[in-house]
């Protein structure tokens, strides 16, 4: 085997995200969605106190940004592991990682898209009903 035929399998092989991004995609979403929902609590007597909302909605704002996040870095893994592909032609070590980011991204993808949702539901709670209602 020549230098340049190293060289030019090791440039083929397609670049995986690392296993930090693939788990940031699932992991980050649920803990903003978590943080939403414990911020929310610990803000609103602070909100109703002052008699201003904008805390709330800031907070639901970049909550939903961070788990927006996670799903564009789960598309990202997915992609880089091959999308919709039936499979690679790699063997062994390399199939299994472009399958595992296939996976985690295609996951990443869906957790961030569903705790998304959750913040907004949150989040029109707090639009449609005053935090200070009953209070």
């Amino acid at each position: 085997m020549s230098e340049s035929t190293v060289r030019t399998e090791r440039s083929e092989r397609p670049r995986l995200g690392s296993g930090g991004a693939q788990w940031y995609g699932i992991v980050v979403p649920a803990v903003a969605m978590l943080a939403n929902v414990g911020l929310g609590y610990a803000l609103v007597p602070w909100s109703c106190a002052g008699k201003s909302h904008w805390a709330l909605h800031v907070m639901a704002i970049v909550l939903l940004v961070i788990a927006m996040s996670g799903a564009v870095v789960g598309m990202r893994q997915w992609r880089e592991g091959g999308g919709n592909a039936s499979g690679p032609s790699a063997g062994g070590e390399l199939r299994d990682a472009l399958a595992r980011a296939r996976f985690m991204g295609a996951l990443g993808m869906a957790s961030g898209v569903l705790f998304a949702v959750a913040i907004i539901t949150q989040w029109l709670a707090t639009v449609f009903i005053s935090p200070c209602w009953g209070a």
